[in-house]
């Protein structure tokens, strides 16, 4: 029953978009379900008579291989079941992984051998948790200083003891209080209120966690007196510090990029922005800023300064005989190379996520729409697209409504009546 169900969803979904024109893109992700069988949901997108984007999931397919190959493969025959010809095909939406973005023996690049209309775009906005991501765990000072945050957030939300003792202290010493959370595993740019959460109330959270480690709970005890332990060390919060000054900017870039009134042109301007903003900031008079504020605030708690790692020695046969390694004599000179690292990290993965062709040939799509001059040499690629009547609608289209955006066209089309509707019809 449930199958026929099912089919005749589908089969209404399919039956919708033919009476529409024939454009549409696929979304694909893959997990695995829990007997560890690999299975991939496949969804289409297209746009109703209302110019409204709709999603549709038309299925979970297994799949025994997840080379991109086979993937394309995959994706084709359920195009192919679903009666949706490829030559409709306009897009393509997958997560970064390489077996599906991949240039060559990606999926993406294996459809586009079919159907090269088909452009291929990583959604920007995961890959600026990517990002985010790659950026904390360039170093083991930031990747660590987050860990034992999420690990004291999960005391604080499991345990009820803990939260009451935290609260209490909170407020008798600040008479105001911030809750602490675990870490969300998966979005990284929304961490940075809990990073400020333990920073402004540092002190309240070393007192509830040393009162903490003297109660006779087997568990939440011991957890207490290891986290009381890694909060203690200055290398802590000079790593909680360095994350803020990466995450801040991403974060402020993720919330503008999905934004509805946001352009393809202004998602890649304000990647650019925030790129040029952070590397101003890799030089060494701001790592000695966030040096001597991590300083500045360890002395003030009492707790142990930062120091150095133990660094292995290396062996004699990379280094030689007569050659010493060479090796920080200071804390601050060791963890300098770090900073550089995580800066180095967000500048080239910030570039190499947002350079993708598929993203440049919609912004010169967008930009046909919203400034009226055609690019005949990427209009032309479209067999639904008559270049001399775009132009005559299109002067007509922006004489008669001024518009900023593609959203802000698309509302305007709603509003006319159906033929006036029609009578833009390449626009």
């Amino acid at each position: 029953m449930l199958n026929i169900f099912a089919n005749t969803i589908i089969r209404e979904i399919i039956s919708s978009i033919y009476k529409l024109p024939l454009q549409y893109s696929i979304l694909i992700d893959g997990t695995q379900d829990i007997e560890g069988t690999e299975q991939e949901a496949i969804c289409v997108r297209y746009v109703d008579h209302d110019l409204v984007p709709q999603e549709a999931l038309v299925g979970f397919y297994e799949v025994s291989s997840t080379t991109g190959e086979n993937l394309a493969k995959v994706a084709t025959d359920v195009l192919l079941r679903l009666n949706l010809p490829l030559s409709g095909l306009r897009g393509q939406t997958y997560d970064g992984a390489a077996n599906m973005s991949g240039d060559r023996k990606g999926a993406q690049a294996r459809i586009r051998e079919m159907q090269p209309l088909a452009l291929y775009v990583h959604c920007v906005a995961h890959c600026v948790n990517l990002v985010t991501q790659a950026a904390c765990k360039a170093s083991s000072l930031t990747s660590d200083a987050l860990d034992w945050l999420h690990k004291l957030g999960c005391l604080y939300k499991l345990s009820g003891k803990y939260k009451t003792k935290c609260v209490n202290i909170a407020t008798a010493a600040s008479g105001t209080v911030s809750n602490l959370g675990p870490l969300c595993q998966t979005r990284w740019t929304t961490r940075t209120p809990a990073i400020w959460s333990v920073l402004r109330q540092y002190e309240s959270v070393l007192l509830s966690l040393e009162d903490m480690a003297q109660t006779d709970a087997p568990n939440t005890g011991v957890t207490a007196r290891g986290l009381l332990e890694r909060f203690g060390k200055g290398t802590t919060v000079l790593g909680l510090i360095l994350a803020t000054e990466v995450i801040q900017e991403l974060e402020c870039l993720n919330c503008t990029l999905q934004k509805q009134t946001e352009t393809v042109s202004g998602m890649l301007s304000a990647a650019n922005c925030v790129r040029t903003t952070l590397r101003a900031k890799r030089m060494e008079e701001k790592f000695q800023e966030i040096y001597s504020r991590a300083t500045e605030k360890i002395c003030m708690l009492n707790i142990e300064p930062i120091s150095m790692p133990h660094i292995r020695r290396a062996p004699k046969r990379f280094i030689g005989n007569d050659t010493t390694a060479h090796t920080p004599t200071t804390p601050e000179k060791h963890y300098r190379a770090d900073f550089f690292k995580v800066m180095d990290t967000v500048d080239m993965q910030l570039k190499e996520r947002f350079h993708q062709s598929g993203l440049t040939i919609l912004a010169k799509l967008e930009e046909v729409l919203l400034t009226g001059e055609l690019d005949t040499a990427v209009v032309d690629q479209y067999p639904e697209s008559n270049q001399r009547s775009l132009k005559v609608q299109l002067d007509m289209f922006k004489l008669q409504y001024p518009f900023k955006s593609t959203s802000e066209d698309a509302a305007i089309l709603r509003s006319q009546l159906p033929e006036v509707c029609g009578f833009f019809d390449q626009v």
